[in-house]
Formats: structure tokens, C-alpha cells, sequence
């Protein structure tokens, strides 16, 4: 069967456009009226909109990024605060914006001068200054890439850039939820594994008490720490906050148990260099499933398991199992400190 074509594919075989208008992209945008609860339910519906234009008597007036908006969204008690406020709370006030008839060479000084938004994947393109749709960053760049063959080395390295920041998390590097559950579906499709999900206790205390800096520094140096156990074809992302997951490919549990007590047992005789005075632990959910399990239900299942991990005292690890023959399930401590 024939394979679709990327869209990288698609472009090449397209010819350069000559203005900011021939790479325009209808997409769907929202008024500053709209509630942030109404951008999180037009996000999960909608898992291609990466972008999304904030319009105003037909006029853009701002940007909001998929992925910063759930990086802060998702921060403790964000979204009890700000889900019925307007989406302007978190959108980019000054995104870049093109003229629909402005040439791509005329356009590249203001690609320069809002190079790191650029980065972040698109822009806006309006015509007369009325709202018209959006450009995607690689579509200039195939342009740019065609008409000058020497910035090819260039443009490759913001390729990979951009690949990076759209599939990794900006503070750790793993993979964000999109792209792990992309690398969930592709390996689950093959081969059986183990969905392991853990939060940072008392995590919240300790951005109280040290300050947002030194949480991410803890986050840091969990995951850098979490990274040199876990087997080499180990896939480990950020869902959001403190809670992590990784899938690793072992169905045995005396060989899972190993991994996840050299884990735990880190925590309990090697103090983080960033906070030493501060005992960290972790709480663990595991589930060991077969090929092609859907990603959600198995989620659903390992966040129940380290929901009961929390509510036993913390600082253990709950194991969630499939009874034989039903579609109840067992939670057992696995772990425990």
C-alpha cells in the first residue's frame, strides 16, 4: 500500500511562492471573547491546530502557541484560576504578522527580527490588515531553501530545531504528551510493555518554599537521573507539571521491580545536588500490557495506580493489574520506602 505523502513530500513539489499569500493556510481562530476551557476543548479536539490566531473585528491581534498554553495551564492551580477567563490571558500579544503581497524577500528581515517567535512554528497573514490565515515556518523555509542554495546547511539546522522544540519538552528534553503517545502508539503496535507514570511529591511545597527556579532544578535533575537507569529503548516523557512517564519494553516483573527500585532507591541515599537539604520522593503507577492497547484506556489504568500511590502515604509504587477473564482491576503495592 501505497505511503502518504509527509509534508516535507508535499512540499517539494510545489513550486517557490513568490508572496507571504501563496503559503497562507485557512485555519481555525477564535475571538477575545473566547474562554481559555473553550481553547482546551478546541485543542484536544483538534490535534493538528498548533496555532491558533486571536481575531477582533477581522483583525489579528495576538497568537496562541498549543504548547505554551498547556505548559501553563497545566502549572498547579492554573486552571481552576484561569479556564473561564478570556484567551488573550496567554496568547502572544505581538505575534509576527506578513502582509498577504508581501514577497517572501522582502519578508525575511522581519523573519529575522522575530526569529526565536518564528522558531515557536508560524505566523499571520493578513491582507489590507484584515485577518487572511497562517504560514508555517517550513513552507518559508522549502522557499528560502530553493531560492538560495548555500543557506541549505543553515536551514537544516532549524529544521531539526523546530522538530525538537515541537516533539521535546523545553525544560527536560523528553518527549511532550503528543509526541509520547505518538512513540507509545508506534512501539505498542509491535511489541508488548510497561507504562510506568510518576509525580514528584510534595512538589508544590517546594516551589512555595524555594521558588519556581528550584523546581524546575529538581525536575531536572530527576529526569537526568531517571534517564542513565531506564534500558536504552526506553521512551520517557513530560505530561505536564511533575508527572512524568515512561514506557519501557519488559513484561517480566522481577526485571520491572529491579528498574524501579534502583530508581527509588536513588532517591533514598543520593540527595539532589540542587536541593541536598530537602528528602525528594517519588510516587509510581505501573501497568505491564499487551500489543495494541489503546494509549488512553492503559493511561487511565497507570493514573489510577498512581493516584492510589499518592493516597496509601506517597513515596511507593502501585501496580495495576488486569484480572483474568474481566476487565476489572487489581491494585497492589508494589514498592514501597
Amino acid at each position: 500500500m501505497k505511503q502518504p505523502l509527509t509534508r516535507v513530500e508535499e512540499l517539494t513539489k510545489m513550486p517557490p511562492p513568490a508572496t507571504a499569500g501563496q503559503l497562507c493556510i485557512k485555519s481555525h481562530y477564535v475571538s477575545p471573547d473566547t474562554k481559555n476551557a473553550d481553547v482546551i476543548n478546541l485543542f484536544s479536539t483538534y490535534h493538528a491546530v498548533f496555532l491558533l490566531p486571536v481575531v477582533e473585528d477581522e483583525r489579528p491581534i495576538g497568537m496562541i502557541n498549543r504548547s505554551f498554553f498547556f505548559t501553563q495551564i497545566s502549572r498547579n492551580f492554573y486552571r481552576d484560576i484561569y479556564e473561564k477567563k478570556s484567551c488573550t490571558t496567554f496568547m502572544d500579544k505581538n505575534p509576527l504578522i506578513i502582509d498577504c503581497n508581501c514577497s517572501i524577500q522582502n519578508a525575511s528581515s522581519k523573519f529575522i527580527e522575530y526569529f526565536d517567535k518564528f522558531l515557536e512554528g508560524g505566523f499571520i497573514i493578513t491582507n489590507n490588515t484584515k485577518y487572511m490565515g497562517i504560514g508555517y515556518v517550513i513552507d518559508f523555509i522549502k522557499y528560502i531553501s530553493d531560492l538560495n542554495a548555500e543557506m541549505n546547511q543553515k536551514l537544516e539546522a532549524v529544521v531539526k530545531e523546530l522538530d525538537f522544540k515541537a516533539n521535546h519538552d523545553d525544560l527536560t528534553g523528553v518527549y511532550n504528551r503528543a509526541a509520547f503517545i505518538s512513540k507509545f502508539n508506534e512501539l505498542r503496535s509491535t511489541s508488548a510493555g510497561t507504562l510506568v507514570l510518576f509525580d514528584i511529591d510534595d512538589f508544590k511545597s517546594i516551589n512555595d518554599t524555594f521558588g519556581h527556579p528550584m523546581g524546575d532544578a529538581v525536575i531536572k535533575e530527576i529526569i537526568t537521573m531517571i534517564k542513565k537507569i531506564l534500558p536504552d529503548n526506553s521512551i520517557i516523557g513530560r505530561f505536564g507539571g511533575d508527572e512524568f512517564g515512561f514506557l519501557i519494553e519488559e513484561l517480566e516483573e522481577r526485571h520491572i521491580r529491579y528498574i524501579i527500585q534502583k530508581i527509588m532507591y536513588n532517591f533514598h541515599t543520593t540527595p539532589l545536588t540542587c536541593i541536598p537539604e530537602r528528602f525528594i520522593t517519588i510516587s509510581v503507577g505501573i501497568m505491564i500490557s499487551a500489543v495494541d492497547v489503546n494509549f488512553e484506556n492503559i493511561y487511565h489504568i497507570t493514573d489510577t495506580a498512581l493516584y492510589h500511590a499518592k493516597k496509601q502515604g506517597r513515596n511507593r509504587v502501585i501496580l495495576a493489574e488486569i484480572i483474568n477473564g474481566s476487565e476489572n482491576v487489581n491494585y497492589k503495592e508494589f514498592l514501597f520506602f
